[in-house]
């Protein structure tokens, strides 16, 4: 090649690398580092020269389109990320593989740069390094146009340029091990909700109490809760059900004796990346008033059968077993009490044990557990320190057990913002006392 021509191409190559820029594209991830199967937010943003775009823009797909480039995500495409393309209000289309997407506006003022944004959910399903391939953004443009009365205006010498952003990397932690019993993959921010069908309910009829776990976070893991074990009540099966932000697990529970007055706390067991730990979540107990039978010859043979199990089981159980079994406490109880105050009692248990559990699995939420004890143990009294001790002292509790239980609440409101995790067996010795003295007088 002639020197001539080598000292043009040189020519021209420099001036190309300094042409200003059309086409920006950036390309990020959070949270970072974020934990295993915790939905990750990738945002692609898209900025374009918008004068020069409006002089020079020439689209490169036959089908009108509201922006003039296309875009091409490599990760977008990978089965095992799950990935799922949000979906603004308003925006403005383009094509992105091959698919029509909404992107939102950012920025659109005046005649300098308009930037818009894509933003994609993607789970990672392993620990280790996870890389994003660039994004890439691929415009049409031209320096001369003809306009006629068949096409309009159409370029004449139609050309092409992409740009790509840098990639993303993110590390994908692990999950500790061992997980504790009752996990089933959810992992995020979630709260739990429990609803029946109905408020009063004969025995041996079935009624559908749902589980709804709502939040953000990875609510397309494939398990499902444990089946959970509920005094007086026999769980059938399990149907679940997906919306928008929730899943809802619904029980078919089979009402076993007359007296009950709700079912029982549910709980479940999630991993919280906030707190870093697992969390065991619990609900409120469900009003639900169970009724005699009028005619109990009518219900099918099975049914009639586990009536008389659980009427057998209550009659061959020895009158002290009807305790605090989740606390290891003893309720000292008498044959005439009634079943209504049984009721109480297991709700008083089962949230005492839902604080235990915190404290050993999740410090974080021992606070918001204690509070729901709280509200359950003293109806009507706010889970504030003023409220606690005059409800206490109404109910004549001694000064010393108000010391404590007050000493607790302040130490889990501690631990909720980083102060030291109290004792374990001083918490428990606390929570036997709490919960005893509101049992006995349920």
């Amino acid at each position: 090649m002639r020197p001539a021509g080598l000292v043009g191409l040189w020519f021209a190559a420099a001036l190309a690398a300094q042409a200003p820029a059309r086409v920006r594209v950036e390309q990020s991830v959070a949270p970072a580092p974020a934990w295993q199967q915790e939905p990750l937010l990738v945002t692609v943003r898209v900025g374009i020269d918008r004068a020069w775009f409006a002089e020079h823009g020439a689209p490169l797909l036959l089908q009108p389109l509201d922006l003039p480039f296309v875009m091409s995500l490599p990760w977008l495409g990978e089965p095992a990320l799950s990935a799922t393309v949000e979906v603004p209000a308003k925006g403005r289309t383009t094509a992105v593989d091959g698919r029509v997407v909404t992107l939102e506006v950012e920025n659109d003022s005046g005649d300098g740069w308009a930037w818009h944004r894509l933003r994609a959910r993607l789970t990672p399903p392993a620990a280790g390094p996870l890389r994003l391939a660039p994004a890439n953004v691929r415009y049409g443009f031209a320096e001369r146009f003809e306009t006629d009365l068949l096409n309009g205006r159409h370029a004449v010498d139609h050309q092409e340029a992409q740009v790509a952003s840098a990639a993303v990397e993110v590390v994908v932690r692990p999950l500790p091990s061992p997980a504790p019993a009752g996990f089933f993959g959810a992992v995020g921010e979630f709260s739990l909700v429990a609803t029946v069908a109905t408020a009063t309910i004969a025995v041996g009829g079935s009624v559908a109490c749902t589980l709804t776990l709502a939040g953000d976070g990875n609510l397309a893991a494939p398990g499902a809760p444990p089946w959970p074990e509920l005094p007086g009540f026999v769980v059938q099966g399990l149907v679940e059900r997906r919306r928008p932000g929730a899943r809802e697990f619904v029980f078919d529970l089979l009402a076993l004796r007359e007296g009950s007055e709700a079912v029982p706390p549910l709980s479940c067991v999630v991993f919280s990346p906030r707190a870093g730990s697992y969390v065991t979540l619990v609900s409120r107990a469900v009003p639900l008033r169970v009724v005699a039978n009028r005619e109990p010859a009518a219900l099918p043979a099975r049914v009639r059968e586990l009536i008389a199990a659980e009427q057998e089981r209550l009659a061959t159980r020895p009158w002290w077993h009807f305790g605090l079994p989740g606390l290891g406490l003893v309720g000292i109880v008498g044959w005439r009490i009634g079943r209504r105050r049984l009721a109480r009692r297991r709700d008083l248990a089962a949230a005492g044990e839902a604080v235990r559990l915190a404290i050993t699995t999740a410090p974080t939420d021992a606070a918001a557990a204690f509070a729901r004890l709280c509200e359950l143990a003293l109806p009507g009294v706010a889970a504030d320190a003023a409220a606690l001790r005059s409800g206490l002292q109404r109910r004549g509790a001694d000064a010393a057990l108000v010391e404590n239980v007050l000493a607790l609440q302040a130490q889990l409101s501690a631990v909720r913002y980083g102060g030291p995790l109290p004792a374990v067996a001083g918490v428990v010795a606390t929570l036997q006392q709490f919960v005893a003295f509101c049992a006995r007088r349920a």
